[in-house]
């Protein structure tokens, strides 16, 4: 590759020609990945601003427009993990863009931001982009004017009555915002909004006092000060304190409370709540209350992550329920229908088996029944990856430190576990996989789409370990002549090269072959950062630790989105 392949190449620091990295394709990778660079964190929790600068330049070029369109069909096409980014840009491109640019963003909010936590993150993310450039004044508070009044007074004006409502009680408040603050700067008026549906009208206003006041109509807003007051005079009179004591008080709040949890079951029943609505933490630690949760119908993906805080309050041990979890888990249509992917399950899985998570303090002791049915579920979801029709070179990392060595993003499982089950997706989706083990030299590690995980993990623990040389798959492809679209290295955190570095080792491979678009991916998934991608070369990718957005970014990164 030391002459370019066409003129749309340039010369990279290592002194061969590769594809330029122009703003847009930096556009997406910080969309998609969290970073302008070609690597994608799990453990990366919040949004590096440094590497917005493409959208800056993208601002100043006078792109604002396309910017918003690209920040509107990732969010669409859900080919981002995490919605963040997104936010950040179309933030920057509603506070700093031209006025076409600003209008195009704020039009694109309600598309971008489809629940009340992701509108409370841009208002947020609004306000912090306007002080760094200096648009809030000496406050630094965010400039609410008409055209931000109006945009959020859309937002909830566009919606029925009944699903603001959904969204008040499911997102109450986050980023420091809250609905009645929203709501009390952006003055929606559902009078002028739609004069003509009276009762929607009604509805809407009913709905908004009582977010911002906490009053129904009919009722006056009570004062705060007098039941604050009450409250310090109740806490510091001890004659309270010795009557909350008596034994027929106490009768009194038992009988109280009993009441107000059948009053909860009846509306929970009647309105079809999820457990995000019911915002009292005692009635949350009542077996009564989840089990009307299943008996409703609870989202598959929500049950999966409560499946131990139910088996802690002991619900999953009665009959009736136990065979309400285990048959939606083995219900494959369900599965598909809620999208479901395997790395979910087998993370659910471990946690669920270890009887509690590596963090919080939740313990329980795992059900067998529903243990099994999440390794059935595991395994009928295989049928929910959409696969990518590229063909794979895998090379595995055998050595002892993968059994011991954590993932990061899922403590559950271990560095070989992880490797393993990504085999196993690859494996049974795609046209064509060629798996191979790092021992002494590059040696074949054959993975059938029958085998289980364990059969997988306990072969891979067999083969004599060596060294994880990044570059031996594209070496070894490149002597026998293999056609291979994406090399996949899996390791914990031994992401060693030898005497060629491996973005030399694919250059090499690419010029041999005749292949320009190879691409390489590294999955370390016992580190939380590490370098080994050219980040001029769009063919390239680390990725540090795994979650169940990993699979979707390989697979996006194989078809040339990223």
């Amino acid at each position: 590759q030391s002459e370019p392949l066409s003129e749309d190449q340039v010369l990279n620091n290592a002194g061969g020609f590769v594809f330029k990295v122009d703003d847009f394709t930096l556009l997406r990778r910080f969309i998609i990945l969290g970073s302008d660079a070609n690597n994608y964190y799990v453990s990366r929790k919040s949004v590096d601003l440094a590497s917005a600068q493409c959208v800056v330049r993208l601002l100043a070029a006078g792109q604002g427009e396309a910017v918003v369109k690209e920040v509107v069909d990732i969010s669409r096409e859900g080919r981002a993990p995490k919605q963040a980014t997104g936010i950040v840009v179309l933030a920057m491109c509603a506070r700093l863009g031209d006025p076409a640019t600003s209008r195009a963003a704020l039009a694109a909010v309600p598309a971008v931001c489809r629940t009340a936590s992701t509108l409370f993150e841009w208002v947020q993310r609004c306000k912090e982009v306007g002080a760094a450039a200096g648009l809030g004044g000496r406050t630094g508070k965010l400039s609410w004017g008409r055209a931000m009044r109006r945009t959020v007074a859309r937002w909830y004006l566009d919606k029925t009555a009944a699903a603001v409502a959904y969204q008040a009680t499911k997102y109450s408040q986050r980023n420091g915002w809250s609905h009645a603050d929203l709501l009390r700067l952006a003055h929606p008026d559902p009078e002028e909004h739609a004069a003509k549906r009276r009762k929607r009208v009604a509805d809407l206003k009913a709905v908004f006092a009582f977010l911002t006041h906490g009053t129904v109509p009919g009722q006056k807003q009570a004062p705060k000060h007098k039941k604050a007051a009450a409250s310090d005079e109740a806490a510091t009179d001890p004659a309270v304190k010795e009557e909350e004591a008596d034994p027929q008080v106490v009768a009194q709040h038992e009988a109280a409370t009993a009441a107000a949890v059948e009053s909860a079951l009846t509306l929970i029943r009647r309105h079809r709540f999820g457990h995000e609505h019911v915002g009292d933490t005692v009635l949350l630690r009542n077996p009564a209350v989840w089990g009307a949760f299943l008996e409703n119908g609870m989202p598959l993906t929500a049950m999966i992550r409560n499946l131990g805080r139910m088996s802690e309050l002991g619900l999953l041990v009665q009959p009736s329920y136990q065979k309400r979890v285990t048959d939606r888990l083995r219900d494959a249509k369900a599965l598909t229908a809620a999208r479901v992917h395997p790395m979910t399950l087998l993370d659910a899985m471990c946690t669920y088996r270890n009887g509690g998570g590596a963090r919080g303090k939740a313990r329980w002791n795992p059900v067998p029944a529903v243990t099994s049915a999440l390794e059935d579920a595991f395994y009928l979801a295989f049928k929910n990856v959409v696969p990518t029709g590229k063909r794979y070179l895998l090379g595995l990392d055998v050595s002892g430190s993968m059994g011991c060595a954590n993932c990061s993003g899922m403590t559950s499982l271990t560095a070989r576990q992880a490797a393993a089950a990504v085999v196993m997706t690859l494996v049974r989706t795609e046209p064509w996989v060629k798996t191979m083990a790092f021992s002494h030299q590059l040696v074949e590690f054959d993975v059938r789409e029958s085998d289980r995980l364990e059969e997988v993990v306990r072969r891979a623990e067999r083969i004599p370990m060596g060294g994880t040389d990044c570059a031996l798959p594209m070496i070894y492809a490149t002597e026998k002549q293999l056609p291979v679209d994406v090399f996949v290295v899996l390791t914990d955190n031994e992401t060693w090269f030898g005497g060629v570095h491996p973005t030399e080792a694919l250059k090499r491979y690419r010029t041999a072959m005749k292949m320009p678009d190879a691409k390489l991916v590294v999955l370390a998934f016992s580190v939380n950062d590490f370098s080994i991608a050219d980040p001029k070369d769009p063919g390239m990718l680390d990725v540090a630790g795994l979650d169940s957005a990993v699979p979707r970014v390989v697979a996006d990164f194989a078809r040339g989105g990223v």
